[in-house]
């Protein structure tokens, strides 16, 4: 069981860590990193693979922070990076929070 939590905490981490370090590249190189994004991704999935690679990409990899640089397109450069900025930062400590509380219910259980 010992190695279960492990393994468990360990997957938690790097997909937070994941998500987090793409968001941060987003910040800091913009529109390279969303057109990297978007190579791996479908415009308009018409297939059964095409929404599974889009699920894959968009929420199991690195989906908050293209999401979130989408989002922000409507304002200008420097508050788009203002706003990323706090939204990393605000991911960065959420993600803290949601691992201590989930990681403290199980070990509660097990």
């Amino acid at each position: 069981m010992d190695e279960f939590l492990f393994y468990l905490d360990a997957v938690i981490v790097m997909w937070f860590i994941a998500q987090i370090s793409y968001s941060l590249l987003i910040l800091v190189l913009g529109n390279v990193m969303m057109e990297y994004y978007e190579w791996g991704t479908y415009e308009n999935p018409a297939t059964i693979y095409q929404q599974t690679v889009n699920f894959i990409m968009g929420f199991l990899l690195i989906g908050v922070g293209p999401y979130i640089y989408k989002k922000l397109l409507k304002y200008p450069w420097w508050k788009r990076k203002l706003y990323m900025l706090g939204s990393v930062l605000a991911m960065f400590i959420g993600s803290i929070i949601f691992y201590e509380v989930v990681m403290g219910v199980i070990n509660k259980i097990f």
